[in-house]
């Protein structure tokens, strides 16, 4: 992971790709304070997770999927 905290802030949707695959999405909660990890709210109700600067993980801001939430949730 090769991404500064000042490039793509909390509270923005992002894409996470993994060796050219599309592995999930989510919004970015909170970043470490020395930038090396974040955890992630995942689509779809999937969980919080933390993404490591050790992940091979490709980040990429992106807008949220509409399928991904519920007016009525």
């Amino acid at each position: 992971m090769k991404v500064a905290f000042e490039f793509i802030p909390e509270g923005s949707h992002v894409d996470l790709f993994s060796h050219g695959h599309h592995i999930g999405g989510g919004v970015i909660d909170e970043w470490m304070p020395d930038g090396s990890s974040f955890w992630i709210w995942l689509d779809n109700g999937a969980g919080r997770r933390l993404v490591h600067e050790s992940d091979v993980v490709k980040i990429v801001a992106s807008a949220p999927n509409r399928d991904s939430w519920s007016a009525d949730a």
